[in-house]
């Protein structure tokens, strides 16, 4: 009898024994993995269907890109066969730049500015060379803003010289275009008191009088910034516009960078046309994706785009005639099969 319950006691630890090691061999091949910056990626899904999923670096969670991607996303899960998208957020521009080059990230939502230096090798601390980046799509254009309170006599760029400036931090997308700009007025970094801070925290910032001038790309064709319709609607301030030969000559230094006029009522405080600086975006994809897979998602998207308005409003402005216009790195060989049967134009940056 003793004998009997010793062997019974035996077969039920070996079998727990069992149960437990099956469970840690589940959480050690989880279907999540961690990017750059300890953000955890999550695999879509449709993945465990025997579907390759496709990761798409976006930006900041509930921005702009992390909508836009997830709208793509969307796309590839419900038209694309064999494929599921598993957009994931990262710190900006200079993290999926880098996510694509190392092979972590297939697709990312990027400024032309980042597409067009790491095509091209431009190595640098902020930028990492990709040969491999390839355009899918070309998208919409974002406003540099350079806003200071009214009143306090900082009326032009030149008037920045030693000020208090908010500037978001090198992951994004002002910071080289600020750099670009003071270049452009005879001045470097080190002629501003320069803090990294986020949009909403610039605001906040100037609001409380601890920066003179915030410095961010946002809002643009799509419809202003909700931080900066906040900061307009509430306090009294001044948006310092870009003369038009510095314009000009930012252009020819840097082809990717374009004058806008933003008419009065944009924000509140426009009162007059102001020209500003604006930079275009896209989506791109590595060059290593199937060919008829990113044919097959590209016409996806432009055949379901009310779908993918409804999720990201940028959409309503990205046109298919001006989705392969001055790409800043070529066209994926499967997008460009789509756009030349359909009659796009199709142009590259030089």
């Amino acid at each position: 009898m003793h004998r009997r319950k010793l062997t019974l006691v035996l077969f039920l630890v070996t079998v727990l024994l069992l149960v437990i090691a099956g469970c840690g061999g589940q959480e050690t091949q989880g279907n999540s993995e961690t990017t750059g910056q300890g953000q955890e990626q999550t695999s879509s899904p449709l993945a465990s269907e025997g579907r390759k999923a496709l990761k798409i670096a976006t930006c900041a969670t509930g921005g702009g890109y992390y909508l836009q991607g997830g709208s793509i996303a969307n796309i590839i899960d419900k038209y694309v066969p064999g494929y599921s998208g598993s957009a994931f957020p990262t710190a900006c521009q200079v993290e999926n730049i880098r996510l694509m080059a190392e092979g972590k990230a297939d697709i990312s939502l990027q400024m032309v500015e980042a597409a067009y230096k790491s095509y091209r090798g431009e190595e640098t601390e902020t930028w990492v060379s990709n040969p491999k980046l390839r355009t899918m799509l070309m998208g919409g254009d974002f406003y540099m803003n350079i806003v200071a309170k009214a009143g306090s006599g900082i009326k032009s760029i030149a008037d920045i010289k030693g000020k208090r400036v908010g500037l978001t931090p090198g992951g994004g997308g002002a910071f080289g275009i600020f750099q670009n700009v003071l270049k452009a007025y005879g001045m470097t970094l080190d002629d501003v008191k320069a803090s990294p801070l986020s949009v909403s925290e610039q605001v906040e910032a100037l609001k409380d009088g601890d920066i003179d001038v915030l410095v961010n790309v946002a809002g643009g064709k799509s419809g202003p910034a909700p931080a900066l319709v906040d900061l307009s609607t509430t306090h009294d301030v001044y948006w310092i516009p870009i003369d038009k030969d510095n314009a000009q000559e930012l252009q020819k230094m840097v082809p990717y960078y374009f004058g806008v006029e933003v008419a009065p009522g944009f924000y509140s405080d426009i009162t007059e046309p102001t020209l500003v600086l604006a930079v275009g975006s896209g989506v791109f994809i590595s060059a290593d994706v199937d060919e008829e897979a990113v044919y097959q998602i590209t016409k996806a998207i432009w055949e379901h785009k009310p779908e993918l308005e409804q999720i990201y409003n940028m959409w309503k402005i990205i046109t298919l005639e001006n989705a392969a216009k001055n790409v800043p790195a070529p066209l994926h060989p499967g997008a460009k099969r789509y756009y030349e049967q359909k009659g796009v134009t199709i142009s590259e940056m030089p």
